[in-house]
């Protein structure tokens, strides 16, 4: 499972995911108060991000 995330997480990154939006997907946490805070994601820009990768 982890080879799993690691070559979605690089393809991910590889296709210019927002790095934010990609943490989100995954699961994981976002440390920055800013983003984590006051920015909240829809799921039509997450959709958005995850079409990125094609």
């Amino acid at each position: 499972m982890q080879q799993i995330a690691a070559y979605f997480i690089a393809s991910s990154k590889e296709a210019g995911v927002d790095e934010y939006c990609l943490k989100l997907i995954v699961g994981h946490q976002i440390g920055d108060v800013t983003e984590r805070v006051y920015t909240h994601r829809t799921i039509e820009s997450l959709a958005a991000e995850i079409e990125k990768i094609g």
